[in-house]
């Protein structure tokens, strides 16, 4: 239950400062929207990645894990869509960028709120 929270936690962050520090890929409307997207998308990556994983599996095996990635990238313009008040302008080559700071920016963000145990 807790690294759940830290992860709808961390997403909430991570787009309330992609979207004030790339305001020409991402438009964040407000807090809010921000928190009911970290929610989305991390009931996103609970629920639909893992079945986006075994359905794209042969490819994760051709590009040597990379296309999960692209999995990213779509979960993440997917939750954009259903969000009011978020939205990344283009799926190229916003999105990706997007992803590749969110995912930098999250991954800072789990590791501190995380702690040492």
């Amino acid at each position: 239950m807790r690294k759940l929270a830290i992860a709808f936690i961390s997403n909430w962050i991570c787009f309330l400062v992609v979207g004030k520090l790339f305001p020409s890929w991402i438009s964040v409307g407000n807090w809010e929207s921000a928190l009911m997207g970290g929610i989305i998308l991390g009931l996103s990556n609970i629920i639909i990645r893992p079945i986006l994983v075994i359905i794209t599996l042969p490819l994760q095996i051709i590009t040597l894990g990379l296309f999960s990635f692209f999995i990213n990238v779509f979960l993440l313009f997917i939750t954009s869509r259903f969000i009011p008040g978020i939205e990344i302008f283009s799926f190229w080559p916003n999105a990706f960028f997007v992803a590749i700071a969110f995912g930098v920016l999250n991954w800072v963000l789990i590791v501190l709120l995380r702690g040492k145990k």
